[in-house]
Formats: C-alpha cells, structure tokens, sequence
C-alpha cells in the first residue's frame, strides 16, 4: 500500500510510488489487521485499486487488496477504480451487449480463497479475519461498492451521449436493468421512460426499439407489484415485437417470456404456461440449455409448474436451472439465488424441509451480501427463512427474521400497505405462537408440538421469487 504523485501529459500518466512496507499480524490479535492497515490508510484517505481483467481482477484475489478495500468502505474513505482503455472499453461493451455477467463476475469475491504471498502470512490474516469482522461481511462490503462502482460506471458512459442519442442507445435500458436489480427502482424507472418517450419522438411508436423499451418498462412494474399498468405495456410491447420482428427473435422471446411471468402474476395459468413454454422452448433451440436466457426461462417454466401442483414436472426443471446456473454463473449470482428460492419453496410444499432449509439459509446469506440488507429479494429470502424456522420449532430466531422483514416494509411502503399488513401478521401469529408455547402443558408430547407447528407454518404468509 501507498500514495503517489502522478505526472504525464495527455491520456498517459505515471506514478511514483514509495516504499512498500510489510508488517507481520499476530495471529492470537484478531484486530490487529484492521489497527494495523486503519492508520496509514485512514491518514491518506483515498484508496485505488486496479481492476484487470475488468471481470477477474487480480487485486480482488489477494487477501491484502481485498483487507485495504474494507478499511476503506468502513471508514467512509475515496475509492476509485483504475482500469486500463482496453480493459474499460471491454466493461463498456458487456454493459451494452452482455449486462448479465457483469454482477455474477463481481460477486465471486470470497476473502477465504484469496492469496498472500507468503503461506504462513495468508493463514495469519484468514485466521484474523475470520475471528475479527468475518468473512461474510467483509466480501459483503467489498461486493456492495464494486456494484455501486458499477453503476457509477454505466451512468458515466451514458452522460457522455447526446439526448438523443442516449434515449436510443441499449446503454439506457442495460443501465436501467442493472439499477432494477439492485432496488433502485426509481432510477430505473426515470431511465427506462426516458428511453419510450425519446424513442416515439425519435423512431416512432410503432419500431421495435421503442417496443423494446416499453417491454423494460413492463418488466420492472411487475418487480414493483404494479401489474395492471405491467399487463398494459407487456402486451402491447410483446404484439408489436411480433410484428416488427417476429416470433423467434431474442428481443421478442424476451419480452414474451415476461408476459408469460405477468400472466402467472396475475392467476391466468393458461395463458401463462403457453408464452413461458414458448419463450422456454424457443431460447433452448437458439441459444442451447446452458445459456443465461435459457435458464431463466427454465426456472419460470418450472415456477409455473409448481404452482399449478405439478411437482413431478417442475422438480427436475428447477433442479437443473439451479446446477446449471451453480455452473456457469457461481453460486452468488443473482439469478442462482432466485434458483434457491424456487426450488426451496418446492421442497417445502414436498415436505422436504430439510433440504429447504439449507437452500432458504444459502440463500439469505447471498442475497444479503450480493444485494444488502434492505432490498426486496433479500426480504423475499428472510420471509421465507423464517416461516420454515417456525414450522421447525425455532420460533426466537423465525420472530427475528420477521421482525426485519417487517420494520422493512414499514419503512419502505408504510403501515397500511397490503404487503406490510401481511408481515405484520406473521409477526403476531410467531409472538402468540411463542407465548402459547412457553405456557403450553408439558405433558403434549412430540406429536402434539409437531402438529402445532404444522398450522402455524401453513398460516404464516409467503413471499416469492
């Protein structure tokens, strides 16, 4: 670690930088890390970590990296990101044509396989960080600011654009999509109607880029609960992509695929099963079994299942999008987290509570490092975590996720919204169901708790997806 001085001319600058210094941690001071690295970094007050390759760094790979990182978010301290022309040119083109593995390349992070030159020392720092601040939240903070760098990045490259030129760029709406998936949901919003409304004014209403947009639109409405005004803009985007560029294209099959999604939303199963089967079937002949789209249409295929009864039918689905997306995306990867959720929840109504189990507590710990503690998926985990919870007896730590989830939704949507209502409900039931037990007859026996905590896990309120 240490600061420099920059000079140069032009695009090229050099830095001089000084002396490294090395310093041995004590293995039984678990702190000493943290005290060691705060000082001198605290007293510079700004950090830059050089990104290369953009989607594997090295610097996220080195235990010492990764410890200077977190003083930095810690302490609130200048961050920047260093990345080479090529390397940026590179980021840029995945944000317009390949959005989809930027998040899942940078939540691969996990400190407890990172590097140290030294063996001895590797095994010093991992120990120190493993009895001081943990591993979770230590990759949990790293992960957090290189997707906020991430987003900074895409809204740089947008403002370079002319006005009119960035309503019709796919940088607009591949931003507005990353923004959604992090919960920023208004920002999305603000983009992905920027995008209709200069598309009409510039390509007209009736071309597939402005149908292309108002399918975004759709789509983050349906994540926002605002079905109505999704089916709206779904449907007609989904008839005009048709038209203008026929059934089988990607940008067609994506928009169908998530009419289909809104249809299930909306109770229309039969609808719902013929446009996600399409989209499904479709993806799978143009892109193959294992590609992103394909899997994401397998999962919703197989939700659908699911909801309809059929077990038998949607067991193997969910299964296989769940390992493929392990695979190929990590097991961190915003799409697999939603895999563990679908598959939890079918395992649950299997009585396979077991298995469940695992999947909910895999998937509460990845979403709250890859998205934080206050975001809708990771509410969505935290619910469903802690009805099972109950339904196993652990009413204390079941009442503790369900208390979140309501403060949560207090927050964010209000007392009297139907959703908080539900939360608090489940609440109530969990305190009743607490007292109930601890005045409950001893003499009730193993089969009477057991059917207990049956009826109190079937009148706990779910949430999904």
């Amino acid at each position: 670690s240490g600061s420099g001085s920059g000079s140069g001319s032009g695009s090229q600058q050099y830095y001089s930088l000084p002396p490294v210094t090395h310093t041995v941690i004590n293995p039984e001071r678990s702190n000493e890390f943290n005290t060691l690295l705060s000082t001198p970094i605290h007293t510079i007050g700004h950090t830059v970590i050089f990104l290369h390759p953009w989607d594997k760094p090295t610097a996220l790979q080195r235990v010492w990296c990764l410890l200077e990182l977190f003083v930095t978010v810690q302490h609130d301290l200048i961050l920047d990101v260093a990345i080479t022309t090529h390397e940026r040119e590179r980021f840029e083109a995945a944000l317009v044509e390949d959005f989809q593995s930027i998040i899942p390349s940078l939540s691969r992070i996990d400190v407890a396989t990172a590097k140290a030159s030294n063996q001895a020392e590797q095994d010093r720092i991992l120990s120190s960080v493993a009895d001081g601040v943990g591993f979770h939240q230590l990759n949990k903070l790293v992960i957090g600011r290189m997707h906020e760098w991430v987003a900074e990045s895409g809204r740089r490259a947008l403002g370079t654009l002319e006005v009119a030129e960035r309503a019709t760029s796919k940088l607009i709406l591949q931003l507005g999509r990353l923004l959604a998936e992090q919960g920023k949901f208004d920002d999305a919003r603000g983009l992905f109607t920027e995008a209709i409304t200069g598309r009409r004014a510039e390509l007209g209403a009736e071309h597939s880029d402005t149908y292309e947009a108002m399918s975004h639109l759709g789509w983050l409405l349906y994540h926002e609960r605002k079905n109505e005004l999704a089916f709206e803009l779904q449907h007609a985007a989904s008839e005009g992509l048709r038209s203008t560029l026929g059934d089988r294209s990607l940008i067609t099959l994506q928009a169908i695929h998530n009419l289909g999604d809104l249809m299930r939303a909306r109770g229309q199963m039969e609808e719902a099963v013929t446009l996600l089967d399409e989209a499904y079937e479709q993806r799978r002949a143009i892109l193959g079994v294992a590609h992103v789209d394909t899997l994401r249409s397998m999962n919703a295929y197989g939700w659908l299942l699911k909801q309809q009864g059929k077990h038998d039918v949607a067991l193997p689905l969910l299964q296989e999008a769940l390992a493929s997306r392990r695979s190929t995306l990590g097991n961190t990867a915003p799409d697999t987290l939603t895999s563990m959720n679908c598959l939890g929840r079918l395992l649950e109504e299997q009585g396979n509570f077991r298995e469940a189990l695992f999947l909910f507590e895999e998937g509460v710990n990845g979403r709250r490092l890859v998205f934080g503690d206050k975001h809708p998926k990771t509410m969505i985990s935290l619910n469903n975590f802690g009805r099972l919870l109950a339904g196993a007896g652990r009413l204390d730590e079941a009442i503790m996720l369900l208390e979140e989830v309501l403060a949560y939704l207090v927050e964010t949507k209000g007392k009297d919204d139907k959703a908080t209502e539900g939360a608090q409900r489940n609440v109530d039931l969990l305190r009743s169901a607490r007292e109930d037990e601890r005045g409950a007859d001893a003499g009730v026996g193993a089969d009477g708790d057991a059917a207990r905590r049956k009826v109190l896990f079937e009148q706990l309120k779910s949430m999904d997806m």
